[in-house]
């Protein structure tokens, strides 16, 4: 666990970064800051690995003070991803993977290093043709899964997020938080992200720290619970006006009313029984395994604004429209 107890920073020029901060995030899991700019989500992150120390307060990895700790030795034992990677222009994708783990043994075994570097190259869906190629050479997401890689190298059991994917095209960033995700259910770490788009703290993080000026706490709780009931018109406003569209993506699909078919569409008629695949189509959703945002933007995408719904198996169940999806999500309030 990450604890931050008391927290605050104050530069020398007077100005106050972050005024008495407590919070903790909790082990194997992701926490999220969010907050309007300069509202010193930066300072918080920096401050747990000291890069930035606190002038005041208290913060424990697993119960030691990070202060406690030699400052090089501390921050290897933490993964650290940031903005544009941040990868050793002179030295190849491989190197810069093992950059951590070579640092902390002097007497390593190379082997096993390069396979575990390796490993993580494939983890992060980079193939062998990427080894020994430079960062001048790699695209903004291919450089960001880099920075993924040589975070996880050393196997710290804490990592620090610092708008790890927010330089890259809309397309590439959905691609590696959909990445980022499968890798932290394979290796849970404790992880600290800091994000200003509140749509990959609430598709990323287990939990969500909603931070005002000075980093003051709006409010902390599951992405579900902050667009169910924010603490106050600040959330609100930070939530924006999506924030019933958004709060769709926690709502099950189990319970959707669907209307019986045959359903006409551009290549013909759905019938129920039909076998489909609904991965390929963007007007049909697989009840009880697709969110009800998935649902409703199917029958956006449908033809006639009526979506198709398959069951687990493929096989066609029903149809259904928007009304439908409003009224299951208001059965689950």
């Amino acid at each position: 666990m990450i604890e931050l107890r008391n927290v605050s920073k104050k530069y020398p020029d007077g100005t106050v970064a972050v005024t008495d901060l407590t919070l903790s995030a909790p082990n194997g899991r992701i926490t999220a800051l969010v907050g309007p700019s300069g509202c010193g989500k930066t300072t918080t992150l920096r401050m747990v690995n000291r890069l930035i120390e606190p002038s005041s307060g208290e913060i424990l990895l697993d119960g030691e003070s990070v202060k406690s700790r030699d400052v090089v030795e501390l921050r290897r034992h933490i993964g650290y991803v940031i903005q544009n990677a941040g990868l050793l222009p002179h030295r190849t994708v491989i190197d810069n993977i093992e950059t951590v783990p070579r640092l902390e043994k002097k007497n390593i075994d190379k082997a096993a290093l390069r396979e575990r570097a390796r490993s993580l190259m494939d983890m992060v869906g980079l193939d062998s043709s990427f080894e020994d190629k430079y960062p001048g050479q790699l695209s903004g997401g291919q450089s960001q899964r880099v920075g993924v890689a040589r975070a996880l190298a050393a196997d710290p059991p804490f990592m620090l997020m610092d708008e790890p994917f927010s330089a890259v095209d809309p397309v590439v960033r959905k691609q590696l938080q959909t990445e980022f995700l499968k890798i932290q259910a394979k290796v849970a770490k404790t992880i600290i992200i800091v994000t200003h788009d509140i749509d990959e703290a609430l598709l990323l993080a287990d939990q969500v720290v909603v931070l005002g000026e000075k980093a003051k706490i709006e409010q902390i709780g599951t992405p579900e619970e902050l667009l169910n009931a924010p603490a106050n018109g600040f959330v609100r406003n930070f939530l924006g006006k999506g924030r019933d569209y958004r709060a769709l993506a926690f709502g099950s699909s189990a319970g959707l009313v669907l209307d019986p078919l045959p359903v006409t569409h551009p290549g013909g008629e759905i019938r129920t029984g039909d076998v489909l695949d609904a991965a390929t189509l963007d007007w049909a959703v697989t009840v009880g395994t697709d969110n009800l945002q998935a649902c409703l933007d199917a029958t956006l995408a449908a033809p006639a604004g009526r979506a198709v719904a398959v069951d687990p198996s493929g096989r066609v169940a029903g149809s259904f429209d928007s009304g439908a999806v409003t009224a299951a999500a208001r059965a689950q309030e």
